[in-house]
């Protein structure tokens, strides 16, 4: 998305998906996560990041900049860097992060604890983080789509255990609690 700075600048945002920094850039993702870099730090060609911050920059519509920054992400994908635990993050997304790791872990034929690596290394985040991630993203989605649902229907859809227990994770994930959120930011954020 684009964000105003002053009237004669702005910045693009690019946030990859849990498993894009391996094939795009060819760094795993445990290198990034929780951190914004600027573009020459993370391409190994200044002159590649400068180019392509130029296009970005020179093109008046957003439409525009988003299909030169997709372009350049599908160029950039690198052969043989494919993720090696991408079906995995996929089912730990679908279902909310609702999945036991164990089971997952032993349905994809590896140890708890390889599974444990495999995430943090390239994914940035443990099995159980990355699961807690995906349970608070989905109570949010819930709250912008519904939000006349009440807080404790919300936490058991999203498989809280109750909405203590929502309210924990809310704090701890996001720095806010639910119903703060739903009260000061309304459906716009919610």
């Amino acid at each position: 998305f684009d964000v105003e700075l002053a009237p004669t600048g702005s910045i693009f945002i690019v946030q990859l998906s849990p498993l894009g920094g391996l094939p795009v850039m060819g760094i795993t993702m445990s290198q990034l996560v929780d951190r914004c870099e600027e573009l020459e730090n993370v391409i190994e060609s200044s002159s590649e990041a400068n180019i392509l911050a130029d296009q970005v920059m020179n093109h008046p519509a957003d439409a525009s900049c988003i299909e030169l920054l997709q372009s350049w992400v599908e160029r950039r994908k690198i052969a043989g860097k494919e993720n090696r635990i991408g079906e995995l993050v996929t089912t730990l997304r679908e279902e909310f992060g609702q999945t036991c790791i164990s089971k997952l872990a032993k349905g994809a034929n590896i140890s708890h604890r390889h599974l444990h690596r495999l995430m943090r290394q390239e994914v940035g985040h443990s099995p159980k983080h990355f699961s807690r991630i995906m349970r608070f993203d989905h109570a949010v989605q819930l709250g912008r789509v519904r939000p006349e649902i009440p807080l404790t229907q919300i936490a058991q859809l999203a498989g809280y255990s109750d909405q203590a227990h929502m309210t924990r994770e809310f704090v701890q994930l996001g720095g806010v609690r639910p119903g703060d959120l739903q009260r000061e930011i309304g459906a716009m954020i919610w």
